[in-house]
């Protein structure tokens, strides 16, 4: 139920140009669908290889090695490195209770967070359901603009766990939003800031940002579900 999130992230796989000579994706190409807009990247012992294909969005100009792709839950690995650096400078105890990094308000709601630990937030081994439902998605698309992670996750308040902590394995998006308010109460910073010092620099990664920061521009793909234009959607930051 809710907005397809994980086939959203696969159909929005980040991707640059192609080179005419022979290279690693020949045996690929018959099975590539250069309808779509991707851009697709091989490196090999024997070369790299780039590949744009398709409109950027419908019925636009064709894909370009410097547009830019909505990477959507792909962003939770880099959300994990940052908190894992955090531990590994002593700053964070990842099987500490979580409650301790988070409001009073967001712990009550959910019910108290007892036996929940960081770490069980970034395995998703926590029991927390989903925020992400049909009806916070009908709310989302309605009005896009305001949105914080509070107010967010108040969509499940008082609804019970799935399992205990630790006893099973949900893919729910709570986990990360709870993420994001423990690295920002941890460092002071925003997630834009946070990410940018502790993943993205490092990286080389300078044009990437958190969405919802500024108004989507004409280098970012559009990327389709329910049949709107998704980077509308994105309006707030997290």
């Amino acid at each position: 139920s809710g907005l397809p999130m994980r086939a959203l992230v696969l159909a929005l796989t980040l991707i640059l140009p192609w080179s005419a000579a022979a290279g690693p994706l020949d045996a690929l190409r018959p099975d590539i669908d250069t309808s779509a807009a991707q851009v697709i990247l091989i490196r090999t012992p024997g070369g790299t290889e780039t590949l744009a294909t398709g409109p950027l969005e419908p019925g636009g100009r064709d894909t370009r090695d410097s547009d830019r792709f909505l990477l959507a839950s792909v962003t939770k690995p880099m959300v994990a490195a940052a908190l894992l650096q955090l531990a590994g400078q002593g700053r964070l105890d990842l099987d500490a209770p979580a409650s301790s990094h988070l409001a009073p308000a967001v712990v009550a709601g959910l019910g108290g967070m007892r036996g929940l630990s960081t770490a069980s937030l970034l395995t998703m081994t926590s029991g927390l359901p989903d925020y992400l439902d049909d009806v916070f998605t009908d709310a989302w698309m309605r009005d896009p603009t305001g949105w914080t992670p509070e107010r967010a996750l108040a969509f499940l308040y008082g609804e019970p766990a799935e399992f205990g902590p630790g006893r099973g394995y949900d893919y729910s998006n709570t986990n990360y939003l709870l993420a994001q308010l423990i690295l920002e109460r941890l460092t002071g910073q925003t997630l834009d800031t946070a990410l940018r010092t502790l993943v993205l620099a490092p990286a080389g990664a300078t044009r990437s940002s958190i969405v919802g920061l500024r108004p989507p521009g004409p280098e970012d793909a559009a990327g389709l579900a329910r049949g709107r234009d998704m980077r509308w959607l994105y309006a707030s930051p997290g």
